[in-house]
């Protein structure tokens, strides 16, 4: 690791160019925290036009390689979950903090293989879970933090958008093996952000997991999930991903996002109507109390990008991240969470062209 002074720019590299890898990497520029100093990636060309676009620094191929050539104080690592934790432990071994895209890994024990080895070399890991950076949901915890809505019983999520699916008899598309999965569309690559916040909102462990399915086909991605998780603290909370094609706003297939807590004294809602697709300049967040109901809007969502980069910087000068980052305990049971909903969706799918059998109703 390397010895920056307050008044100097920590050094990083970004390991992962491809899109996501991009997009950080023009955070990393932009931060007057961080001076980039390499990229990797597996693929020479896109290395090379990472290197190029961020001032021509030096571009890997090798991984080790470059941790062991350049004096780094971290690594964005920006690379295919499966990838992350053998690259946070390569980090930590040479005394490198570690900024990593969620998931923290695929499985819960490679997980704590990255947080101990991290623990050990008394390193920073930073795990990139968005919705602990968004305004909206940082003034939705301080009203909770607040007491406004008494205690939370009840946290909610639902992803809803697109057109429901027909039977599909035919065989279904093949699907890499490190992909499998982030085969359920938005429910392990997508879904473990919702999956972190209703922990961080409902402030316990969860405790039992059970899903319902919907799917075209044996092999065919569930088009219709709904989840109830149990938390240890006896709140509830429900996940819904599905189409929505009846719902005023989105029947032209443009989705709708949204996040409820429910507490003893009162509820907060976050409703994001139409996705990203539709330009905008503020949210809102739907606040009812015992004193009334009021609204409060907020910047237009965005993934707070440089705000988790700047925050890491000052992090990395202070030893610690701030109080709002999800700790890397957090991390792992996220990951925990994710596998076993995934495991849940998977046992309790219903098939269409099953059900069509079934009720003597198959489809022509």
């Amino acid at each position: 690791m390397s010895a920056a002074c307050a008044s100097e720019p920590l050094r990083i590299a970004l390991s992962g160019c491809g899109h996501a890898g991009m997009n950080h990497g023009q955070e990393i520029v932009k931060c007057p925290a961080w001076r980039l100093v390499a990229v990797c990636d597996v693929m020479a060309e896109s290395a090379a036009a990472a290197a190029a676009r961020f001032g021509g620094v030096p571009a890997y191929t090798d991984y080790q390689k470059m941790l062991d050539t350049e004096k780094l104080d971290a690594v964005a690592i920006i690379t295919p979950g499966h990838v992350h934790v053998p690259q946070i432990v390569a980090a930590a071994k040479r005394g490198v903090h570690a900024f990593s895209e969620k998931p923290l890994g695929i499985t819960v024990r490679e997980c704590q293989r990255a947080v101990a080895a991290c623990r050990k070399a008394g390193v920073l890991l930073g795990v990139t879970y968005t919705y602990h950076f968004v305004s909206d949901f940082r003034r939705m915890r301080q009203i909770v933090d607040a007491g406004e809505i008494g205690a939370v019983r009840e946290v909610r999520w639902f992803t809803l958008g697109g057109v429901p699916q027909e039977p599909k008899p035919t065989p279904p598309p093949p699907v890499p093996a490190n992909r499998i999965l982030g085969k359920i569309p938005h429910l392990f690559d997508c879904g473990v952000h919702a999956f972190d916040l209703m922990c961080w909102f409902a402030g316990a462990p969860v405790v039992s997991i059970k899903a319902q399915a919907l799917a075209a086909g044996p092999g065919w991605e569930p088009s219709a999930v709904t989840i109830v998780f149990m938390y240890a603290g006896g709140q509830r909370g429900t996940y819904e991903l599905g189409p929505m094609t009846a719902i005023a706003g989105c029947d032209q297939g443009q989705p709708a996002i949204g996040f409820h807590v429910i507490g003893t004294r009162g509820t907060l809602a976050w409703d994001f109507r139409d996705g990203w697709r539709t330009p905008r300049e503020q949210t809102r967040i739907y606040i009812h109390t015992p004193a009334g109901s009021r609204v409060e809007s907020l910047p237009v969502y965005s993934k707070c990008r440089d705000v988790q980069y700047a925050e890491f910087a000052q992090a990395v000068r202070d030893g610690k991240l701030p109080p709002h980052w999800p700790t890397p305990e957090q991390a792992v049971e996220a990951t925990r969470m994710g596998v076993e909903a995934v495991a849940a969706v998977k046992r309790g799918t219903v098939y269409l062209t099953e059900f069509g059998k079934a009720c003597g109703c198959e489809a022509r």
